[in-house]
């Protein structure tokens, strides 16, 4: 995905979110097609180069027992909030103004 430079999140960032106790989706490629868990997680930075997201999947669910092609993706979301169009001062003076996601 293309991130224009000023929208990019710098280390301290990335650290900020991953330190805050939340969920993960864990997205795995398998021999069945693509699987989605949504777990929570605990971020360990004394792990490798870059840190561990370790987490739990029940046993209940086949991701964990399914092997996995390729790499793995792990999508966490960090607050968001919509914003209205009413929020732009531009809005007055410019109708095509429409609400975003942030």
């Amino acid at each position: 995905m293309y991130i224009p430079a000023h929208f990019a999140a710098g280390p301290d960032a990335v650290r900020d979110l991953l330190t805050q106790p939340q969920a993960a989706n864990l997205v795995t490629m398998t021999s069945e097609g693509l699987l989605a868990t949504l777990l929570p997680f605990v971020y360990d930075p004394s792990v490798g180069e870059h840190g561990a997201l370790h987490a739990h999947v029940a046993r209940n669910n086949r991701q964990w027992s399914e092997a996995v092609i390729g790499e793995a993706l792990a999508i966490i979301q960090g607050t968001d909030a919509y914003i209205s169009p009413s929020w732009y001062a531009s809005k007055a003076e410019n109708r095509h103004v429409v609400p975003t996601w942030n």
